[in-house]
């Protein structure tokens, strides 16, 4: 498909943190919680495996996320290969 090979190097500066987010869901947050049928304790499993998320490298750079849940992302430059972001030396 076309716009699989798109690079994001030539997208918004908003998508980065929209790819990461998604790629976070289904990476590390949705296998994990998934499977859990009482609602209160999916988003309690979902909240605690996203603060438990340091240092994923993302395509907008290493993400961290703080006790609050907000997300530190520590710019770096990067190419995109084999659909997985790769630092630029």
């Amino acid at each position: 498909m076309y716009w699989l090979q798109i690079s994001l190097k030539n997208l918004p500066l908003t998508t980065h943190p929209a790819y990461d987010t998604i790629k976070l869901l289904a990476e590390k947050v949705l296998p994990q919680s998934i499977n859990i049928s009482d609602p209160a304790s999916q988003l309690s499993k979902m909240k605690e495996i996203i603060l438990g998320i340091k240092d994923y490298q993302g395509a907008s750079g290493s993400i961290t996320f703080d006790q609050l849940g907000a997300a530190r992302i520590k710019e770096s430059p990067w190419k995109l290969v084999n659909g997985q972001p790769e630092k630029i030396k």
